[in-house]
């Protein structure tokens, strides 16, 4: 059975509103495709 499988780069932002000095903090977490391809083997063998 042949796999055949695209995985494209993902970037997730994570805003989060600090109330106490009224700035917004964001986190960008990169998530590449060599990252998500490696998880993939892993999991699929």
């Amino acid at each position: 059975m042949e796999k055949s499988l695209e995985v494209q780069n993902i970037t997730v932002t994570n805003t989060v509103n600090e109330s106490n000095n009224n700035k917004d903090t964001k986190k960008t977490f990169h998530i590449t495709k060599d990252v998500i391809e490696e998880c993939l083997e892993t999991f699929l063998g």
